[in-house]
């Protein structure tokens, strides 16, 4: 599994109606918004967990059937596949994206399904190890990318979660983007990302890993692309819109931990 970032560039956007949006629960006791949540045209897309920067990590499904977003005005674009951030996919980002500032990345990605509960879950394997007394699971399938280690025990964890389960996908066009991908071709999927920063409390100075800092692309389209790369064991391309606001992360932390890409 690789990732490499083909293109970058930075950006801020201003949108009092985004298709895609953030939103916290403001308990009476805290001035700031504790649980996060991501609506796609205002229904529960997936639950981000909390703010708390030594709670465990957590994405998880909300709702069964999050609606499309549109992108029929780059469709031809994305896919054809990307080879630059341009500004006609920008302005296409901006009607359909919340407002905030925004790290930008055409990233090429070799996307593993993983199921909720297998070896190789995220949420069975690395993060019980430091949170033992915390157990979560993110309760549907995902993707892992690439994982990068930094020192002073540190690690990157990449993921792409999708808005839909792959057995709702049309078989036809997953056939024909396995064809495509196997032949070469690199379609672009675009998501809505997030970089929290975790370290518990407590842990056990023997451990490998103590500081899991874990990338999530939440698919707004690309669906089919994805599990077509994922079936064929191959690269395609994702273009990810990193909402540097809603990450649980200092900015010293985010940078150096972007700087692995």
């Amino acid at each position: 599994m690789k990732t490499s970032v083909i293109a970058e560039r930075q950006l801020t956007i201003r949108n009092e109606f985004p298709a895609v949006k953030f939103v916290r629960n403001l308990p009476k006791d805290s001035p700031i918004g504790w649980y996060r949540h991501l609506l796609v045209h205002d229904k529960p897309a997936y639950f981000l967990g909390n703010v708390c920067g030594s709670c465990s990590f957590l994405f998880q499904k909300e709702g069964t059937d999050t609606p499309k977003v549109d992108t029929a005005r780059i469709a031809k674009e994305l896919n054809s596949g990307l080879s630059s951030i341009s500004d006609t996919v920008i302005e296409a980002a901006r009607q359909i994206l919340p407002s905030g500032e925004y790290q930008v990345y055409l990233l090429e990605v070799s996307p593993k399904l993983v199921e909720s509960g297998a070896e190789e879950d995220y949420f069975s394997k690395e993060q019980p190890v430091l949170w033992e007394d915390e157990p979560e699971s993110t309760e549907t399938e995902y993707y892992r990318c690439r994982d990068r280690k930094f020192a002073k025990r540190a690690a990157l964890y990449e993921f792409i979660a999708p808005s839909f389960h792959h057995d709702k996908l049309d078989q036809n066009t997953i056939t024909d983007y396995r064809r495509r991908i196997a032949e070469g071709e690199r379609p672009t999927a675009i998501a809505i990302s997030v970089l929290d920063t975790k370290q518990p409390a407590l842990w056990d100075e023997k451990l490998e890993i103590i500081d899991p800092r874990c990338l999530v692309h939440f698919l707004l389209d690309g669906h089919h692309k994805t599990y077509a790369a994922a079936a064929e064991h191959k690269p395609i391309t994702i273009l990810s819109f990193l909402h540097k606001q809603e990450c649980v992360a200092t900015n010293e932390l985010l940078e150096e931990s972007l700087r692995s890409l």
